[in-house]
């Protein structure tokens, strides 16, 4: 009866306090940007003019170190991707200088600016990131979806087809992941591993 009490409470204790003991969970990412680094759909251009030129590459993947750990609740989760900036042809960038809440193997972040300039008119940018994992094992996959958009309102707007009033964009990556076995004391940053 004693050794079972002891097991309960063994187990109790590591439900409570997660199988990384509380440390984040660090993956080394490779990512295949491709999708963005190719020419994008026309309405990701000003006046769907996609440009000649293009960084095309084979068999490349971006590589970065990713942290990820869970809230105190144990309900949410936070996700540090290393502060990537990606460009969506024409449309807003989407910048990822800060984690990325989540849960259920899902974070999105979301970015709204909106630039009044003057009474007749405001431009409105938004961009949003999705990280979805297939799960939290020791090679885990997954995808990255971004969306840019610009609108502006007003009539000051541009209206020449060269700098069309409405512009979005959107392209998914998809990345693959190995966990880093780390001692309990190992720092971490968001430029990598130390």
């Amino acid at each position: 009866m004693k050794l079972t009490t002891l097991a309960a409470a063994a187990f109790t204790l590591i439900a409570m306090t997660g199988c990384n003991n509380g440390q984040p969970r660090i993956y080394r990412v490779a990512i295949d940007e491709s999708p963005v680094r190719q020419p994008l759909p026309p309405d990701c251009y000003r006046g769907n003019i996609v440009p000649a030129a293009a960084d095309q590459r084979q068999n490349f993947r971006h590589e970065a170190d990713w942290a990820l750990w869970d809230g105190a609740d144990g309900k949410q989760q936070y996700l540090d991707i290393a502060n990537p900036t990606y460009a969506l042809g024409d449309a807003p960038k989407v910048d990822v200088p800060d984690v990325i809440e989540g849960a259920d193997k899902t974070f999105i972040g979301i970015r709204t600016r909106i630039d009044p300039r003057g009474n007749d008119r405001t431009d409105t940018r938004r961009t949003q990131i999705t990280v979805t994992f297939n799960d939290f094992s020791a090679s885990p996959v997954g995808t990255i979806a971004l969306q840019g958009q610009y609108l502006c309102q007003g009539n000051a707007c541009p209206s020449t087809n060269m700098e069309a009033e409405t512009r979005s964009c959107q392209a998914t990556l998809n990345f693959v992941a190995r966990r880093v076995d780390v001692q309990n004391l190992t720092v971490y940053s968001n430029t990598g591993v130390n």
